[in-house]
């Protein structure tokens, strides 16, 4: 981690009043500055007013913070958790790309970061989903992964813990994106067995003692769009969560597959809502297996797109495990 702009950030976090905007605002100063910056101007209050340009009052409050700044940091990297900011070159400008200015200024995490570089495939759905749910989002997660495809999901119980275990249980990688602070993470007994530095990476956008509550976990879901290439929802009702991430997932213009019903399950009554909304239709194979062929092109092309890459045609002769 960079000192000077990790603690700067962390000053901010620490400094009442202050939110997303001004910590922006702030790493666009930092970036642009011609100031030559070292350690000492996180304590001077006189040198954070020149370089982020801002009420000296303000500069004052972030002086005053560093001590306590300071120690966070250091405690951060005692527990191997790392902090990334916009702008940062282990920051994926996927995430910038999908949610343009809605995209978090700055992401703690613990774990490989080398999977934020990885194509990936989001999934949300109900807690309380049916068994035929938990059925089809082991399969679809099965698949993805054989075919090199990183999951996502929101580290809940039901779909999101389904997805995880599935994917680190079939040699697979998987990021769990927190509602809450990293600092209040902790290694579920049902996957801990599974875990290694190399297969998993925790992601948070919020300050790290963030406790969870409902409006983090609706703009969790924003970042979960904006980490992947594509995102499936296996079973939503017409509000919660799993609804909002459907329709984040169409917001951000990224490709939408539900899984459709013959007959849904009262846990799935707002999948038709979404696929009428523009959400493609997961149906099975005459093998009785989710059909992924449709998802897995069209997250190839997404992930040559956000990552400012081509897509060329050896991209569609590439093994598609089905």
């Amino acid at each position: 981690m960079n000192l000077v702009t990790s603690v700067l950030i962390l000053q901010s976090l620490f400094t009442k009043g202050i939110g997303e905007a001004f910590i922006r605002n702030m790493l666009k100063n930092i970036k642009h500055s011609k100031f030559d910056i070292d350690k000492t101007i996180c304590s001077d209050a006189r040198a954070i007013r020149e370089l982020l340009n801002i009420e000296p009052c303000i500069a004052t409050h972030l002086a005053n913070n560093y001590t306590n700044a300071l120690s966070f940091y250091h405690l951060l990297v005692e527990k191997n958790i790392e902090l990334i900011w916009q702008g940062d070159e282990f920051y994926p400008p996927k995430i910038t790309n999908v949610l343009d200015n809605a995209a978090p200024p700055f992401l703690f995490l613990k774990g490989n970061k080398k999977l934020l570089t990885q194509m990936s495939v989001g999934f949300c759905g109900a807690r309380n989903s049916s068994e035929r749910g938990l059925e089809i989002a082991s399969k679809c997660v099965e698949i993805l992964t054989k075919n090199q495809i990183c999951i996502v999901s929101g580290y809940a119980k039901g779909v999101d813990m389904t997805a995880h275990k599935t994917a680190l249980q079939n040699g697979g990688n998987t990021i769990f994106v927190l509602a809450e602070g990293i600092m209040n993470f902790t290694e579920k007994r049902e996957i801990q067995s599974l875990l290694s530095n190399e297969n998993a990476l925790v992601v948070s956008q919020f300050a790290p003692n963030v406790r969870w509550f409902s409006q983090n976990a609706m703009k969790r879901n924003h970042l979960i769009v904006g980490l992947t290439d594509a995102m499936v929802v296996i079973e939503s009702k017409t509000d919660g969560g799993s609804f909002a991430a459907g329709n984040a997932t169409l917001e951000h213009n990224q490709p939408l597959f539900v899984v459709d019903y013959a007959q849904a399950p009262q846990s799935a009554s707002g999948n038709k809502f979404l696929i009428k909304k523009g959400g493609k239709p997961l149906q099975q194979t005459k093998e009785h297996t989710p059909n992924l062929r449709e998802l897995v092109k069209q997250a190839r092309v997404k992930f040559a797109k956000n990552n400012s890459t081509k897509y060329t045609i050896q991209d569609e002769c590439l093994p598609l495990y089905a």
